[in-house]
C-alpha cells in the first residue's frame, strides 16, 4: 500500500525578509524569523519577554519576516495556541543566546495533542561549510508518523535521516536547474514530495519545511512558497553569477558579468555592498546587455556621466519585495527618473513592458536584487548622451 501524506505544507525559503535587509546595522546584530509548522491546523500568536507582539493568528505554513534580536542574550517567547475545535492554551519557551547573524525558530509538533516544540536553527552556522559556489539546503521534518526522510538533488542524496520534529542541513552544488525530491529511503521510487524544478544560484540558503501527517496514499493539500535568503550583499552575489557557473533555467543564462563590469568600471562596488544603505536593484543579465543596440552601448561607455545615468536608472533607494513594488505603483530612481510597476501573475511588470517573476527576486544583505532580461534605457538617454554636437 502506498503511503500517504496528508495536509503537507512545503515552504521553499531562500530569502532574507525585507525587514532584515532594512534593519541590518552591522556584523554584531542577530535576526530571527519564525516558521509555523503545527501539523494539525492550529493557529498561534507570539509575544516576546518585553511584551512585544511578534505574530498574531499565525497559521500553519506561514513564515515571518526577520526581526531584530539582541545577540548573546536569552529571551522568553510565549505562544498562544488555538487548536482547531479546541480550547486555546499558552506555552512559553526560553530562546537561547543567539550569535550575530540569521536564525530560524520552527514551531513543530501538534497543537491539539500538545506535542509542540520550538527548535532554533543558526542558519549561518549550519551553512558555514558551504563554499562560495554552493547553495545550502536545510530540511525540517514535521510530518507526524513519518520515517526518517532523505532529500535528493537530481536523484542524489543530499540530506538523510531527518526524523519527525528534527532538522538537518547540507551543501548542494549551484549553477544548474535542479530537481528536489524528498523520499522515504524504504521506497525511494515513490517521492514523498517532488519540488518544482528551479535554478540554484551560488550563496543561496534554501529552507525546506514540511508539515502534515503520514498514513498511506498520495500527497494532498500541498502548498509551496518561494521566498529566498541570500547571505551576501548585492555586489558579492553578482560576482558569483559568472558564465563559468552558468546558472540557468534550461534556456536563459543567468550570468551578470557585463553589468558587473560596468558597475566596477564606474567604481560603484561600495554602493552595492553597503548593508546600511539598502537598495532595490534591477540587474540585466548578460543576454540582456548583449541585446542592447551597439550604438547605445558605445554611447554608455563613452562617458562617465552616461554610464552613471544608465546604471542609476536601474536603482531605487530602499528594499522592496515584488508585492511592495506593485503596491507602490511607481518609484524614483537614483538617476532622477521614475519606474512604474503593476502586478502580474507570478510577478510584476516594469514600465508596462518588462515582465519580472517572483523567482528572479533575491533578498541580500544590502537590499533587493532582481535579475531582468532587459536593459532599462532612460527615456531621454540617447537624446542627452548619444547625439553628436
Amino acid at each position: 500500500m502506498l503511503r500517504r501524506l496528508t495536509m503537507a505544507i512545503l515552504l521553499l525559503i531562500l530569502s532574507l525578509g525585507a525587514s532584515a535587509a532594512t534593519a541590518q546595522d552591522g556584523g554584531d546584530s542577530a535576526f530571527l524569523r519564525v516558521v509555523q509548522l503545527v501539523n494539525d491546523g492550529a493557529a498561534v500568536s507570539m509575544t516576546m519577554t518585553d511584551g512585544r507582539p511578534v505574530l498574531v493568528n499565525f497559521t500553519p505554513g506561514s513564515i515571518s519576516d526577520y526581526f531584530p534580536y539582541v545577540a548573546y542574550r536569552s529571551a522568553a517567547a510565549t505562544f498562544i495556541v488555538a487548536p482547531s475545535g479546541g480550547a486555546a492554551y499558552t506555552r512559553t519557551w526560553t530562546l537561547p543566546p543567539l550569535a550575530p547573524g540569521y536564525h530560524t525558530a520552527a514551531l513543530v509538533g501538534g497543537g491539539g495533542d500538545n506535542t509542540l516544540d520550538l527548535i532554533v536553527l543558526d542558519e549561518d552556522r549550519l551553512c558555514a561549510d558551504s563554499g562560495a559556489d554552493d547553495s545550502c539546503v536545510i530540511l525540517i521534518n514535521n510530518v507526524r508518523n513519518s520515517p526518517p526522510l532523505t532529500l535528493n538533488l537530481d536523484g542524489r542524496g543530499v540530506i538523510g535521516g531527518v526524523s519527525y520534529r528534527q532538522a538537518a542541513a547540507a551543501s548542494a552544488p549551484a549553477g544548474g536547474y535542479r530537481q528536489l525530491t524528498v523520499v522515504d529511503p524504504a521506497a525511494p521510487q515513490t517521492p514523498f514530495l517532488r519540488i518544482e524544478q528551479g535554478y540554484f544560484a551560488p550563496n543561496l540558503i534554501s529552507l525546506i519545511a514540511m508539515s502534515g501527517g503520514y498514513s498511506g496514499g498520495q500527497p494532498v493539500n500541498m502548498r509551496v512558497g518561494l521566498p529566498r535568503r541570500v547571505p551576501t550583499d548585492i555586489i558579492t552575489f553578482l560576482r558569483g553569477l559568472t558564465a563559468d557557473v552558468q546558472v540557468t533555467d534550461g534556456e536563459t543564462l543567468y550570468a551578470a558579468e557585463n553589468i558587473l563590469a560596468l558597475i566596477e568600471m564606474a567604481r560603484f562596488e561600495t554602493l552595492f555592498g553597503n548593508p546600511n544603505f539598502p537598495l532595490t536593484v534591477f540587474a540585466p543579465t548578460d543576454g540582456a546587455v548583449l541585446s542592447v543596440a551597439p550604438e547605445v552601448f558605445e554611447c554608455a561607455m563613452s562617458s562617465t556621466e552616461a554610464m552613471r545615468a544608465l546604471i542609476f536608472h536601474h536603482i531605487s533607494v530602499g528594499t522592496y519585495t515584488p508585492a511592495q513594488l506593485s503596491a507602490e505603483g511607481s518609484l524614483p530612481t537614483l538617476a532622477g527618473t521614475t519606474h512604474t510597476f503593476r502586478a502580474a501573475p507570478g510577478g510584476f511588470v516594469i514600465d508596462g513592458t518588462v515582465a519580472v517573476t517572483d523567482a528572479e527576486h533575491y533578498m541580500t544583505l544590502s537590499g533587493s536584487l532582481y535579475l531582468i532580461d532587459t536593459v532599462l534605457i532612460p527615456p531621454d538617454f540617447e537624446q542627452r548622451y548619444c547625439t553628436l554636437g
